[in-house]
């Protein structure tokens, strides 16, 4: 109900209804409805730290896409210190379990030399990675890095 609420499918759309059925859920220890009652909050600037905090227990569950938000709220710092070692470090957890997005976040964090000494050469492998899931956004940054050996 909370994701026809959030998207208003089928009913009237109601961020706030759909936050609190995403948040009886989560309180129920459901990773997914963590995730959605996190990104809620963030969309919003409402509550900044609690959504960081729901992302961190999504995380515990092993949730790639929690890790990959939790590792954006050390990046950015919100919610969280500044803390972009924390960040790669969650980055690479979340790309690790397949998810691209946090694949090309390592290339772009990497290529700007953040968190890494070999920085251009593990970004060209992230991007590498997130390609060969058929992400348009990755291979254009792959055929940037096969560009550079030339």
């Amino acid at each position: 109900l909370g994701q026809f609420l959030r998207d208003g499918r089928i009913v009237t759309r109601n961020i706030t209804e759909a936050a609190n059925h995403f948040r009886s859920a989560a309180q129920k220890g459901l990773a997914e409805a963590m995730v959605e009652l996190g990104l809620i909050l963030r969309r919003k600037n409402l509550e900044q730290q609690t959504a960081c905090n729901w992302f961190a227990r999504a995380a515990e569950h092993g949730n790639s896409n929690a890790i990959r938000l939790l590792g954006d709220c050390h990046a950015e710092a919100t919610g969280q210190h500044k803390d972009r070692s924390r960040a790669m470090e969650l980055y690479r957890r979340s790309a690790g379990l397949g998810d691209y997005t946090a694949s090309l976040k390592l290339n772009g964090h990497n290529f700007r030399g953040v968190g890494s000494n070999i920085a251009a050469i593990e970004g060209c492998a992230w991007a590498a990675e997130a390609a060969a899931r058929y992400n348009q956004a990755a291979s254009k940054a792959h055929a940037y890095c096969l560009s550079l050996r030339r």
